[in-house]
């Protein structure tokens, strides 16, 4: 029998134990937090959208300047061709070159240009903001799966604490039954518990196990890598922060702080500049360009540079475009504009509703997961103290088995919802902390 109880002992302990020491790295939350956001393969998605917006933005920006091109031809004519020189048709060979600069620039556009460019330098400012909102996303996340896996930690100490304890009664029934002080059905009941909570014990560290995969997941490292998390060394939460904040202040250091609200106001004013450029297609445009020009053929008697001399030209001139009918695109795309324009707004207005909606209930639960917390606390030193009471009494054999594994299973269910409720606490304070922009670490 006390072979057995070796067996179990070791099986229970002896796994997390391997488990432990195979753990080499240790991941403070910080490290993962920067890991992640070095790392993950959204994030980097959302910064080569950054560089795409910023390359659009330069490009509209030099539009707003002149052109300037060069160009430059050289060819050889074989066979029946123009005669440069006289401008007969000849059959015979010769060859060409052609130069020349042109330069171009809008007078007068109704502002297109000009609206492309602050168009895209709010395109610019949403892809900032977005990328900002995936990595505010990324990190809550990261917080939330790193609790997980401090949680389901704990609970393996709850349960291993309860094995222990289910161990030394099995011994002490087992002790009892070969001496005559207890019966079978006692002996019977303290092995049955025993198996429960080996049973817990092992359900506990297949928690661990996928709580500890989900987050390699969320850093994309290696799902086999084995992985020690770093606990804080002070978890205990205060329980009167739900009463130092207000909804007010709280939205306010939110809506100016975070990116959630501010990425639909870009969107919202590129929009407007969207419905400015389809008004200004509508207007006439007036642009004006010059350029100078020369060439040489092979024909002419005259020299290479001679010819480069005489044949110079020059040239300038305004060009007037007037629309006056182009299918009605113009207006079908006016429309559109507005449309786009008025869903942003909506957008806005959804964002801001959102943000409000997610304090509040933020506080909500900041405030009931302080009561539950203290509930629970309570209940469990209640609980801890009935249960030393109880083990006194079925040591001397004033209560029986049954009695005694009642109050050891409720004493273990209050451990297990009061490390519940510390780090659903916990969470709570760091989504509050989040929205007043407080750097979540611990």
């Amino acid at each position: 029998m006390k072979k057995t109880i070796l067996l179990l002992w070791t099986s229970c302990f002896g796994l997390g134990f391997t488990q432990l020491q195979a753990q080499s790295q240790v991941w403070s939350l910080e490290n993962c937090i920067s890991y992640a956001l070095e790392n993950n393969l959204t994030i980097k998605q959302y910064k080569l959208n950054v560089d795409l917006a910023s390359i659009d933005l330069a490009q509209s920006k030099n539009a707003l300047l002149p052109s300037f091109n060069a160009s430059a031809s050289n060819s050889k004519n074989y066979g029946l061709s123009v005669n440069p020189v006289t401008s007969s048709s000849e059959f015979q060979s010769f060859s060409s070159f052609s130069t020349g600069i042109n330069s171009q620039v809008t007078i007068f556009g109704a502002g297109q240009k000009v609206y492309n460019y602050q168009a895209q330098t709010f395109d610019l400012a949403a892809e900032v903001a977005s990328l900002a909102k995936i990595k505010n996303d990324i990190t809550l996340t990261v917080i939330n799966y790193y609790l997980n896996v401090l949680y389901n930690q704990d609970l393996i100490l709850v349960s291993q604490e309860q094995l222990k304890i289910s161990l030394q009664q099995f011994e002490r029934a087992n002790k009892n039954f070969e001496v005559g002080n207890s019966t079978q059905g006692d002996l019977l009941e303290s092995k049955a518990q025993l198996a429960r909570d080996q049973l817990n014990l092992t359900n506990a560290e297949n928690q661990l196990a996928i709580a500890r995969l989900n987050l390699l997941q969320l850093l994309d490292r290696d799902p086999a890598e084995a992985m020690q998390i770093e606990k804080p060394a002070n978890l205990i939460p205060a329980l009167d922060k739900s009463e130092q904040y207000q909804f007010s202040s709280v939205y306010q250091s939110a809506a100016e702080k975070l990116p959630d609200v501010k990425l639909y106001d870009f969107r919202f004013q590129s929009a407007a500049k969207s419905v400015a450029i389809s008004k200004a297609v509508l207007f006439p445009s007036l642009s004006f360009g010059a350029g100078l020009n020369s060439n040489y053929v092979s024909l002419a008697r005259e020299t290479f540079k001679g010819q480069l001399q005489d044949n110079f030209g020059q040239y300038w001139g305004f060009s007037l475009n007037v629309p006056i009918f182009n299918s009605r695109n113009a207006n079908a795309n006016l429309k559109r504009a507005k449309i786009n324009l008025a869903n942003a707004n909506i957008n806005t207005q959804t964002a801001r509703l959102n943000l409000s909606k997610s304090i509040a209930q933020a506080l909500t639960d900041l405030k009931a997961a302080e009561k539950k917390y203290e509930s629970t606390a309570n209940s469990n030193v209640a609980l801890k103290e009935s249960f030393k009471y109880n083990q006194q009494k079925f040591e001397v054999g004033l209560i029986n088995a049954v009695d005694f594994i009642i109050s050891k299973n409720n004493l273990a269910k209050s451990e297990a919802e009061r490390v519940q409720a510390l780090y659903e606490l916990i969470l709570r304070q760091k989504l509050v902390d989040f929205y007043l922009g407080i750097p979540l670490s611990f």
